[in-house]
């Protein structure tokens, strides 16, 4: 078939345009998302409609549309996603996880909210259930994530005060071990870089484990780090040895970036060293 004769067939004279590419790939990476044994499975959900009334503006069928692009429709109208799917879900919800392991917390004003809703209706299922099936567990309150911002926010409102206060010294260490310590506890003292194979454990004589807190950037070299009044974003949890690596393997490594993983380290050498373990942190590129 020709690009005029293709372009006939979408609706439009003349030649195919870039925006009609951008629309036939769309059209391919939505069917291939909805494959399962060589079949596309499309339920009635709602987002699923728009492929419908586009074959129809077509003149076509659904079933002959699909198998103008070589693909074939089920015989059955399927109320479940296909497995694709489910991981595209799944990788999404990674982003909302609030707690070890895989506890999330979606708002309901959030629009990925109301896909899953629709989701497991459809399937008979309610939506902690389909959650769990995509392997989390729904927190239905605000997280201790959440809870801890807004301890944190307090015991850090120093900060938008101005310096002209002059708050004491002993005021600022006892602020910022308060600060310190609940980022410990809340990542239940492990290393943040350590994968399973690195962890060599400090048992203290209390029961827990010997970490220490990282700042990323200090924000004034007036003040050791243990004196210095910081922001969540600019703490990371971490043993020892990693604690020395980021601060003087190859100069340091002070900044974060995004990379395939997720986050990791980097230094002016372009060494990184991913973040495993992260509720809390975000990119400073």
């Amino acid at each position: 078939m020709s690009s005029a004769e293709y372009a006939n067939f979408l609706g439009f004279k003349g030649y195919l345009t870039e925006r009609d590419t951008n629309r036939d790939s769309k059209i391919i990476n939505f069917l291939e998302e909805h494959i399962i044994d060589g079949l596309v499975y499309l339920s009635s959900s709602p987002e699923n409609q728009w492929i419908r009334n586009y074959a129809s503006r077509c003149g076509m069928s659904l079933e002959d549309f699909l198998d103008y692009y070589g693909y074939k429709k089920s015989k059955y109208d399927y109320n479940y996603v296909s497995q694709r799917k489910n991981e595209k879900y799944k990788n999404e919800l990674k982003k909302y996880i609030v707690e070890n392991p895989n506890t999330v917390y979606i708002s309901s004003q959030e629009p990925i909210y109301q896909t899953l809703y629709n989701i497991a209706q459809q399937n008979n299922m309610t939506l902690d259930d389909y959650i769990q099936l995509l392997g989390y567990t729904r927190s239905k309150g605000r997280n201790s994530l959440i809870e801890l911002s807004g301890e944190i926010n307090k015991i850090l409102s120093v900060e938008n005060e101005k310096i002209e206060k002059k708050i004491s010294s002993n005021e600022k260490i006892k602020r910022n071990h308060l600060l310190i310590n609940r980022l410990k506890e809340f990542y239940s003292y492990e290393c943040q870089l350590c994968t399973e194979n690195q962890k060599m454990t400090i048992q203290k004589k209390d029961g827990t484990k010997y970490v220490e807190v990282h700042h990323i950037k200090n924000l004034s070299e007036e003040y050791d780090e243990e004196g210095t009044l910081d922001r969540l974003n600019n703490l990371i949890v971490v043993c020892p040895n990693h604690h020395k690596m980021l601060h003087y393997h190859n100069g340091g490594y002070r900044k974060i970036v995004k990379t395939n993983n997720g986050l990791a380290f980097t230094n002016d050498s372009s060494d990184i060293i991913p973040i495993v373990h992260n509720k809390h942190l975000t990119s400073n590129e």
